[in-house]
């Protein structure tokens, strides 16, 4: 188990959060050189598909992971401690994480954003509070 992992839940289009997006994330969060065949294989074997995402984050927290959601309801993510073990989960762009899924979760996080955007594509707002993750790291 990683102290740094992504979940997606209900995201209706693949090309919302891609491959390269996922890697990269991989890359910056857990410093694996993916242009490095070993470390490219190890992360491709943590890269998985479940069938019941709330089971599986059951079980990742009895093993010490915190889920943190991000929810245009949530607290502001600059208010949300993630610097512990986390794991981040994202929704679909329209209606967002499923409720059994949000409930599971520990913390809900809120992007601020000025204007009339009701919501980011996944990969950008995974992006977003990934870097959060890492700026309050280095404090």
């Amino acid at each position: 188990m990683k102290d740094k992992d992504l979940l997606v839940d209900r995201v209706s289009k693949k090309t919302n959060v891609k491959k390269e997006d996922i890697f990269k994330l991989a890359n910056d969060l857990q410093k694996k050189d993916l242009n490095n065949e070993k470390d490219m294989r190890d992360f491709i074997q943590t890269v998985a598909k479940v069938t019941n995402l709330v089971k599986t984050m059951e079980d990742l927290k009895k093993k010490g992971l915190w889920f943190v959601c991000a929810d245009m309801d949530g607290d502001v993510m600059y208010d949300v401690n993630m610097k512990g073990p986390i794991g981040l989960v994202i929704g679909n762009e329209g209606e967002g994480v499923g409720r059994l899924v949000k409930d599971t979760c520990d913390f809900t996080a809120r992007i601020p954003m000025k204007g009339d955007i009701d919501s980011l594509n996944a990969s950008v707002a995974a992006g977003v509070l990934a870097y959060e993750i890492v700026r309050q790291r280095m404090q």
